[in-house]
């Protein structure tokens, strides 16, 4: 019964995200674009759409290109726009920390605090992270 009730609750907050297609102020578009598809890889497996080998592959790829991202961004304070890179640097490392932290719960390894990390959690964390929820504030 838990498993079907997350299961609906990701799909209904999957949906939501699909709708709006908002992104948040304080992140690029490109953050935007490759952290749905993690959502994406994350809502499916927790479904049960994909093993948790697959999951790990395509979030492996997914993941390629957050630090892509991430490089990109250059949050010089010199520079004019420095403090939306800097936000723009945040969100993208919310993103990343997201990723890493799924494969992690996938593999049942343990994170920077000695816990395997919850694949939900983690999961709810990204979403609010795309949204812009206040989860995330003071990351």
């Amino acid at each position: 019964m838990k498993k079907t009730i997350a299961m609906l609750l990701a799909f209904v907050m999957a949906l939501s995200l699909c709708a709006c297609d908002k992104v948040p102020p304080e992140m690029s578009k490109d953050t935007y674009k490759v952290g749905k598809k993690a959502l994406e890889v994350m809502d499916e497996h927790l479904s049960g759409g994909i093993d948790a080998a697959e999951a790990e592959k395509q979030l492996a790829k997914v993941y390629d290109e957050i630090v892509a991202v991430m490089n990109s961004i250059h949050p010089d304070p010199s520079s004019p726009t420095y403090v939306n890179d800097y936000e723009y640097a945040k969100s993208a490392k919310s993103v990343e920390y997201s990723i890493r932290n799924f494969v992690l719960g996938l593999r049942g390894e343990v994170d920077s605090i000695g816990k395997v990390p919850d694949l939900q959690k983690t999961r709810d964390f990204l979403y609010s992270t795309l949204t812009g929820a206040d989860m995330n504030k003071g990351l």
